[in-house]
């Protein structure tokens, strides 16, 4: 579904991406990095099924994963979105009446399930907001999510990852797409 919603959504969506949509090996958690970082960056689309009706956003997205040492099990995400903009004006996102740059997702833990799969999830925690006007401070969104699979191998870390957000107390939902940078 995620799939769907980012190729019929997003127009510049890259359909040459690496990820392979129809992908069908997960990544077990006996492959993957251990004690460093990987970085993914790609796209996400949003909507905003907000009281004026939906409004859709699309931007960019990055992801930072801190392996641990002893597994992929607890290691963190941290899961940026950038440059959200309106599909329709090219607006930015707004908060508290000024232009969004950076929505800042903290605190996703890595998880693998009993078929060895990792994904992480972030729970509800706080959103930090950076703002284009850099005068003004970095400050809270409430709170939200984040979460995801990852897919692929490479000794880097997973090839990519694929996944869902939010924010709470808000109308807005994302999803994205993200390939392993070199």
């Amino acid at each position: 579904m995620v799939v769907l919603f980012l190729l019929v959504l997003d127009p510049v969506f890259d359909h040459k991406s690496k990820i392979q949509f129809a992908v069908t090996t997960t990544l077990r958690a006996r492959y993957f990095p251990r004690g460093f970082a990987s970085h993914y960056g790609g796209r996400t689309v949003a909507v905003d099924t907000g009281s004026d009706g939906p409004t859709f956003y699309h931007g960019d997205i990055s992801l930072a994963v801190g392996w641990s040492s002893s597994g992929p099990a607890g290691s963190s995400v941290i899961t940026v979105i950038e440059n959200l903009a309106r599909t329709d004006t090219g607006e930015p996102l707004l908060h508290r009446g000024y232009n969004v740059k950076d929505l800042i997702f903290g605190n996703a833990t890595v998880r693998v399930n009993a078929q060895g799969q990792i994904g992480f999830s972030g729970g509800s925690s706080s959103v930090r907001v950076r703002y284009f006007d850099l005068s003004r401070s970095e400050s809270a969104y409430c709170c939200g999510q984040s979460e995801g699979k990852f897919v692929g191998y490479h000794p880097s870390g997973p090839l990519g990852v694929i996944g869902t957000w939010d924010l709470n107390g808000s109308t807005i939902k994302g999803a994205f797409g993200a390939d392993l940078a070199p």
